[in-house]
């Protein structure tokens, strides 16, 4: 519930139960530091009352928030602000990026905002038949801002943007792979690479965005 909490161990869920963030949590993860949820992940945050999840300190980034289901399972986050994260390895799992969600049937972000993490993806979503993404702002991560692999989705009125620190140049904005994707009505700003990056056999439909 909200409040603010701290974080010095991987905290991994058992299976059969979900992670629930609700309104006003404050979530601050000790250097690589990773949470685990097999059942999905709701998080339930606000225009009013966002939900922060970053590092303890600034130069100590935490690991990731690794998210696993199966068949059914979803995961549902508003209103979220993570930041300052990386990746992790559990369970001989490699959650490449700082919010990771694999072989959830469901996903939905919507007015979230990722940014300035670590790893190779801001978001990664892996194996997903139903991925919403709509009203979010994907920023300054360090290499993709977002990697959908395997996903039927929507990606709509979103924001992809990132600044060049003059050491990484090969990110994109939305990197596809292997997926059936519609792109509406985004932004794509100042990528030296790719703004979207369409791959591995993936079909698009891309209307009414500005690159």
């Amino acid at each position: 519930n909200k409040g603010v909490y701290y974080l010095y161990n991987n905290l991994i869920l058992p299976k059969n139960y979900k992670l629930i963030l609700n309104s006003g949590v404050n979530l601050f993860l000790a250097e690589n530091i990773n949470i685990v949820s097999y059942n999905g992940i709701d998080i339930k945050g606000t225009k009013e009352d966002t939900v922060l999840i970053s590092s303890i300190e600034e130069d100590k980034p935490f690991g990731a928030i690794g998210v696993l289901g199966g068949e059914n399972s979803q995961s549902y986050v508003t209103n979220l602000d993570l930041s300052n994260g990386s990746h992790g390895w559990v369970d001989n799992i490699f959650f490449s990026g700082a919010l990771s969600i694999h072989y959830v049937d469901r996903v939905e972000i919507i007015n979230s905002v990722i940014s300035d993490n670590h790893s190779d993806d801001g978001l990664n979503i892996k194996y997903s038949a139903k991925v919403f993404l709509k009203g979010n702002v994907f920023d300054g991560n360090f290499s993709d801002q977002v990697d959908l692999d395997y996903c039927e989705a929507v990606v709509t009125d979103s924001k992809f943007i990132y600044y060049n620190d003059g050491i990484n140049q090969n990110g994109d904005g939305l990197d596809l792979s292997g997926s059936i994707v519609v792109v509406n009505n985004n932004q794509f700003s100042n990528f030296l690479d790719k703004g979207l990056s369409v791959g591995e056999e993936s079909s698009v439909l891309i209307y009414e965005n500005n690159f």
